[in-house]
C-alpha cells in the first residue's frame, strides 16, 4: 500500500496548522495501520507496519509468537484495501486529535511553566458547571479558575475580559493545565506592580498585605526615597491607580497605609481610618490592645470585626479594641454645692452617684474644697468608704474676697474658719492683702495635703487676682514654696 503524494502534503499541511511535528503525523498513521489490521478477522496474533517517508510505501507485517513473546514468523498478510484503508482512516482520525491535543498541551506547557506569579489577562469563554470551575481564552491557551480561587459573589459574564494570578501549572493531570486565581493577595499585589511604576523599581515597597477577597484589602507600603511618598505613589493622582484594581475587582475598598519600624505606630496606620488613643504592646505573646473613643470603636473594629482581622493579618499582631469607657476617659468635677458636702446629709445618694459615673468610665475626681485639708479628708475617705478607688484630687481655687468666700462656705454648708475670717476682717478695705491672704491660703493648704501624703493637686485660676494666678502658674509647676513671694508681698503690704 502506498500513500499518494496529495495524502502526503494534507498531512504535512494538517501538522504544520495544528502545530504537530510531522514526524508525530506520520507515528500517528503507523499505528492506526496496525490498530486496523489487527482488528480484522483471521488477523495474526501480532503485526508491525512500516512506513517510507520518502514514497509513502505503507507494509504490514503479521507475526507470530512463541510463548516467550518472540517473533516466530513474519509474512506479509493478504489485505482487503477497501476495508483496511476504512478501519486505518477512522483509527487515525481518532489518533490524530489525540496527537494533536498532546502537542497542544506541551506547547502550552513550555509556554507558561515557570510563570507562577504572573498576572494573565483573558476572555471568560465559558463556565463549566461539571466541575464548578471558569474558563478564560489567553489566546495561545486557556486557564481555569476553580471556583476556590474565584471571588466570593463575583459573576464573570461570558465576554467579559479579566487579569487573574497564575497559581499552578499543572503538568501531569488531562484537561486544562493552566490554574489561575482571582482571590488571592497576591492577586491585588500584581495589579498594583502594574499600575505603580515605583513599586517595580524599588523606589516604594510592598511590605505586607491583608486581604479578604471581594471585600477590603489593606497594603503597608514603604518608601526607599525620602522625597516619595509611599501612599501618594500608590494611590495616584486623584486615586487614579487605585481606581483601576477596584474597577477591576468589582467595587472591592483598598486601603493603602504607612508601613512603620515602631510597631505602635504601625498598628495606628492599620487600623485607619478610625482614631486611635493609646496602643499597648505584649511582645511576648505578639498582642496590642488599642483603646479608642468611644464614637470610633464601631470604625476600628470595622463591619462584623473585618478592619480589627485585616489590620491583625498585616501587622502580625493579634489586636483587642476597646473604648475608653471601658478604661476610665474622663474626671468627676464635685463642685462646692451642699450636696456634695461630706457632712451633708445627701452625701450618700451623691456617693451613689459618684459611682455610677465610675462606672461609666471616669477615671479622676476632682474636688473644688479649697480652704480646709479636713473638708477634702472627709470627703476622701467617705468616697474610699463607699468603695470608690479612682484617684481623689483635691482641687483649689484662689478666692480674694471675703464675701465670696462666705457664699461658698455657706452653699458648702460649713463655717469658714476662724482664722481666714480674722485674717480678712483686719484688712477689709487693702485689696493687696485679699491677695497675700488668698495666696497664704493655698500654699498652707498644699503643705498640709502633703502631709497627708497627697501628691496630686489641681488648681484653678478663676479669678483676676494677679497674686492668686501667679501662685496658681507656681503650684501648677510644683513650687510648692511661697516663702518668696509671700515675703515680698507682705513686706509691700506692712
Amino acid at each position: 500500500m502506498k500513500l499518494g503524494s496529495d495524502i502526503k502534503q494534507a498531512i504535512e499541511s494538517l501538522a504544520l496548522d495544528k502545530g504537530v511535528a510531522v514526524e508525530s503525523m506520520y507515528e500517528a498513521l503507523v499505528s492506526a495501520f496496525r490498530s486496523a489490521y489487527m482488528r480484522i478477522p483471521g488477523a495474526a496474533e501480532e503485526a508491525r507496519v512500516t512506513l517510507d517517508p520518502d514514497s509513502g510505501e505503507i507494509t504490514v507485517y503479521a507475526q507470530e509468537l512463541d510463548n516467550d513473546g518472540n517473533v516466530i514468523t513474519e509474512w506479509e498478510p493478504d489485505i482487503n484495501d477497501d476495508d483496511f484503508g476504512r478501519i486505518a482512516a477512522q483509527s487515525f482520525k481518532q489518533m490524530m486529535t489525540t496527537k494533536v491535543r498532546d502537542a497542544k498541551r506541551a506547547t502550552v506547557l513550555e509556554a507558561y511553566i515557570g510563570r507562577e506569579g504572573e498576572l494573565i489577562t483573558g476572555i471568560v469563554t465559558q463556565f463549566d458547571s461539571r466541575f464548578n470551575q471558569t474558563i478564560i481564552d489567553l489566546q495561545d491557551a486557556e486557564a481555569v479558575i476553580p471556583s476556590s480561587e474565584r471571588i466570593p459573589f463575583e459573576r464573570l459574564e461570558r465576554g467579559n475580559r479579566v487579569k487573574a494570578l497564575i497559581t499552578e501549572i499543572r503538568t501531569e493531570a488531562k484537561g486544562i493545565p493552566i490554574i489561575v486565581s482571582r482571590n488571592r493577595a497576591e492577586f491585588v499585589q500584581r495589579m498594583l506592580e502594574l499600575e505603580v511604576p515605583e513599586l517595580t523599581d524599588g523606589t516604594v515597597e510592598l511590605r505586607a498585605i491583608a486581604r479578604e477577597a471581594g471585600s477590603r484589602t489593606k497594603i503597608a507600603v514603604f518608601s526607599n526615597d525620602p522625597n516619595v511618598d509611599p501612599k501618594g505613589a500608590c494611590v495616584g493622582s486623584r486615586g487614579s491607580r487605585v481606581r483601576q484594581i477596584v474597577n477591576e475587582l468589582k467595587g472591592e475598598k483598598l486601603d493603602v497605609v504607612e508601613w512603620r519600624e515602631d510597631k505602635v505606630r504601625f498598628i495606628i496606620e492599620a487600623l485607619g481610618p478610625a482614631d486611635i488613643e493609646e496602643v499597648e504592646i505584649d511582645e511576648d505573646t505578639k498582642s496590642a490592645k488599642v483603646i479608642v473613643k468611644d464614637n470610633q470603636l464601631s470604625l476600628a473594629i470595622g463591619k462584623e470585626g473585618q478592619n480589627a482581622r485585616l489590620a491583625a493579618k498585616l501587622t502580625g499582631y493579634k489586636i483587642d479594641i476597646e473604648g475608653l469607657k471601658k478604661v476610665g476617659n474622663f474626671e468627676i468635677i464635685v463642685a462646692g454645692y451642699p450636696e456634695k458636702h461630706p457632712d451633708s446629709p445627701n452625701f450618700e445618694s451623691d456617693i451613689n452617684n459618684l459611682k455610677q459615673k465610675v462606672d461609666e468610665g471616669a477615671d479622676k475626681i476632682i474636688t473644688q474644697y479649697f480652704f480646709e485639708k479636713d473638708v477634702f479628708l472627709r470627703f476622701r475617705d467617705r468616697a474610699l468608704s463607699a468603695g470608690i478607688k479612682i484617684p481623689i484630687i483635691p482641687g483649689i481655687i484662689p478666692i480674694d474676697d471675703y464675701e465670696r468666700i462666705s457664699r461658698f462656705s455657706k452653699n458648702c454648708g460649713t463655717n469658714v474658719p476662724l482664722w481666714i475670717k480674722k485674717e480678712f476682717e483686719s484688712c477689709k478695705h487693702i485689696p493687696e492683702y485679699y491677695n497675700f491672704v488668698s495666696t497664704k491660703i493655698m500654699s498652707d493648704l498644699v503643705n498640709d495635703l502633703q502631709s497627708e501624703d497627697v501628691q496630686e493637686f489641681h488648681f484653678y485660676t478663676l479669678n483676676k487676682c494677679k497674686l492668686s494666678l501667679i501662685a496658681c502658674t507656681r503650684l501648677q509647676q510644683g513650687d510648692y514654696s511661697l516663702k518668696e513671694m509671700e515675703e515680698v508681698y507682705g513686706s509691700q503690704i506692712k
